[in-house]
């Protein structure tokens, strides 16, 4: 079993869990911790306390952080390196965050060890580039097939008697 806890900068946290919530519902062993600058000082005592108390609770943690290197990842990294039950995921983003989640959710034995495998996955599938280019190939290939539907319907009728109304 996996406890998850979603960390950054300022509100990214309270901002991704709450688009979160409007797709997966309430998650269970879910915590947000946020990173303002006024808590700094108070910032690596609350994810320890949080992650300590994830694994006494759950047995293992994942921690999705906003970016690595930054603040919340090396804190979250420091209590990595004493345990091998804690696992930190950097550069979240909403569709790593819902697969995990609804993996999470399916199968609530995995570990967090799993959980991350599954992260990094959808990692790879939950960016992508579109331009004016590709975008105007789908619109072109759209146009075409309706040119052709037109002629298709242009043609049927070319064999229908006007007068007769085709019945």
């Amino acid at each position: 079993m996996a406890h998850l806890i979603l960390t950054g900068h300022g509100n990214f946290a309270k901002g991704l869990a709450s688009a979160l919530k409007m797709v997966a519902g309430n998650v269970d062993a879910f915590s947000v911790v946020t990173f303002n600058q006024d808590e700094a000082a108070d910032f690596p005592d609350t994810i320890e306390k949080t992650i300590n108390d994830g694994l006494q609770n759950q047995g293992s943690v994942l921690v999705f952080c906003d970016l690595k290197g930054g603040t919340p990842f090396n804190c979250s990294m420091m209590q990595a390196a004493q345990n091998e039950n804690i696992e930190v995921i950097g550069g979240v983003n909403l569709p790593i965050l819902i697969e995990t989640v609804f993996s999470h959710q399916t199968d609530t034995a995995l570990p967090a060890s799993s959980l991350a495998e599954i992260a990094m996955n959808a990692a790879s599938t939950s960016i992508f580039r579109e331009n004016k280019g590709s975008f105007g190939n789908a619109l072109q290939t759209e146009a075409i097939d309706a040119s052709e539907a037109a002629d298709a319907a242009e043609a049927a009728a070319e064999g229908v008697d006007e007068e007769d109304d085709g019945i």
